[in-house]
């Protein structure tokens, strides 16, 4: 019984190394779509929404992902962002439903 005890552990620590791992990726990417995001509400926003002045990024000629690959470009990338952050969450089911959800309003968001 020892023997299978160690066997339990040790797939059991598999298990959440890469249950961490997934949830660590999928924060990785949501902090990456809210950069863009950010990126695309200070060109396309309105002051009134954001709470701040917009433009300011391209003011201080900040590197910013519509200066790199342009607004649409950006929009894309967001999207995608998303989509893999949830992608990578597959392995949850339904237990990571609320974080899909999460994913899926924040890409609406206008401010």
């Amino acid at each position: 019984m020892h023997k299978y005890q160690r066997i339990y552990t040790i797939s059991l620590f598999l298990l959440l190394d890469v249950c961490y791992s997934q949830l660590q990726h999928f924060l990785h990417l949501v902090r990456l779509f809210f950069e863009s995001k950010n990126d695309i509400l200070d060109v396309e926003g309105s002051t009134e929404e954001l709470g701040k002045t917009v433009g300011a990024d391209e003011k201080i000629q900040k590197m910013t992902y519509p200066r790199l690959y342009g607004t649409e470009a950006s929009k894309e990338i967001a999207r995608r962002l998303v989509s893999d952050a949830v992608g990578s969450l597959e392995i949850f089911s339904s237990e990571a439903e609320v974080l899909r959800e999460i994913a899926y309003y924040l890409l609406g968001r206008k401010n």
